[in-house]
């Protein structure tokens, strides 16, 4: 048997923080802590010299000590005591740092003199993108707040941020994987939507690098654990805006799975009004969308699984045309997903849409690697104030959610959407402003 060393591990965060201030029990020789831990520095300590020791994000995970005989809680912190076996058999002390609480959702800009945009680490959200018109007048074209209180309180259905761990949705909250079923949240019944209650949208990013320069970009990293909203696996997850050229904005985004197999696929959530996000609605835009086909769905929204043609049908936007001209043949509005079989390629990417306004001339080209886009025409934004209070109501704005099918999981036939550890998933946009 290994010798036991005396460990103490020191978790440090204020009362009432994101740690909770406590919470554990303790039996049969283990300790469970089931606050929110965030990101974790255990460092072994031996005859004075402090040894890396291990480095990981925890996110709601349970940790578990074994060999636990004592633990003490104070207003600064949880102090813990017990046996490990793999430090040499020598007096040790790991402690263990809570960052959470010293994580706060911030707002970060990116600039080149022809464009700005406003990120946060706060769900990768686009707060704000400006980029001249006909007469070089900038004007903010996405659909936001002027604070990031509203987004960490709900009142944005989606704006501007980055969802996952799965878009869209997934058929009555459930898939099987490798012969296990799983169950995630209802968030909009009766399927799960955009990852559950809290997915990659809702929770704060680390910012790994912000740089300035010609070519501006930041880089978020996330860490998404085993069991999150239902997904198997834990996922480290990295997305860099950068502004390649004067109007021209650049997204890539990678997720690897570290240890199971695990469905993946994200989806930037932008709302678009090239005229300006307080100009009303996107009616009078017209676009091209690059696809010869689309995934109808049922009355949940749900693909039937049959992959339509879409000449002759209201769905039809191979050549430009008003977004207006036929939305009322499609109930709500559009919210469905295009498979992206037709456009030009450039650079490993495709064509997905082209989309002007003509009152300011204002044009977006889209490309990307994804094998569908959702167009969404902001059917369920209903008197949401917005920046400077602006009211954005029903079509204030239109998502270009590029993205694998939804219920791609639940449906062979449509392009897989799990990535095995040793993979890598990889996600490309290109945004290029124009006007004509």
């Amino acid at each position: 048997m290994l010798a036991a060393a005396v460990v103490e591990i020191q978790i440090g965060f204020p009362v009432g923080s994101d740690g909770g201030g406590g919470g554990f029990t303790i039996g049969c020789g283990a300790l469970w802590l089931g606050f929110r831990l965030g990101l974790l520095e255990v460092r072994c300590i031996k005859g004075g010299k402090a040894e890396w020791r291990s480095r990981e994000t925890m996110g709601s995970r349970m940790m578990q000590q074994q060999g636990v005989v004592m633990a003490a809680s104070s207003g600064s912190g949880v102090a813990i005591k017990g046996n490990d076996s793999e430090c040499d058999g020598q007096e040790s002390s790991f402690y263990v740092t809570n960052s959470m609480a010293e994580k706060k959702p911030e707002l970060f800009e990116l600039k080149n003199g022809s464009m700005q945009i406003k990120v946060s680490n706060y769900g990768c959200t686009i707060t704000s993108l400006s980029v001249p018109d006909k007469d070089g007048n900038r004007a903010d074209v996405v659909l936001g707040f002027d604070s990031l209180e509203p987004y960490q309180k709900g009142a944005a259905p989606f704006f501007g941020c980055i969802v996952g761990r799965v878009a869209n949705r997934i058929k009555d909250g459930k898939f099987t994987l490798d012969g296990v079923g799983y169950t995630l949240p209802i968030n909009k019944p009766p399927n799960s939507l955009h990852g559950g209650f809290k997915g990659f949208d809702k929770v704060v990013w680390d910012v790994v690098e912000h740089k300035q320069g010609d070519n501006p970009s930041i880089t978020f990293k996330y860490h998404s654990h085993d069991g999150e909203e239902g997904y198997p696996g834990d996922v480290s997850v990295t997305a860099t805006y950068t502004l390649t050229a004067s109007t021209t904005l650049r997204l890539e985004m990678e997720a690897i799975p570290e240890n199971k197999p695990t469905p993946i696929s994200l989806a930037q959530h932008t709302y678009w009004n090239l005229a300006g996000h307080n100009s009303g609605n996107i009616l009078d835009h017209s676009i091209q969308i690059h696809a010869l086909h689309v995934t109808p769905v049922d009355q949940n929204t749900i693909p039937t699984g049959e992959i339509m043609p879409v000449k002759g049908t209201a769905f039809d936007f191979t050549s430009e045309k008003k977004i207006g001209s036929s939305i009322h043949q499609v109930g709500l509005g559009y919210d469905h997903n295009y498979v992206l079989d037709c456009g030009d390629e450039k650079m490993g990417l495709r064509h997905a849409a082209k989309v002007r306004d003509p009152s300011s001339s204002r044009v977006l080209n889209l490309w990307t690697n994804a094998p569908g886009m959702q167009f969404y025409t902001g059917n369920y934004v209903n008197g949401v104030v917005g920046k400077g209070g602006s009211a954005y109501g029903k079509h204030s704005g239109l998502c270009l959610e590029t993205q694998g099918f939804p219920n791609a999981i639940n449906q062979p036939n449509f392009p897989s959407v799990v990535v095995k550890p040793g993979e890598r998933y990889k996600h490309s946009m290109l945004f290029e402003f124009s006007v004509e």
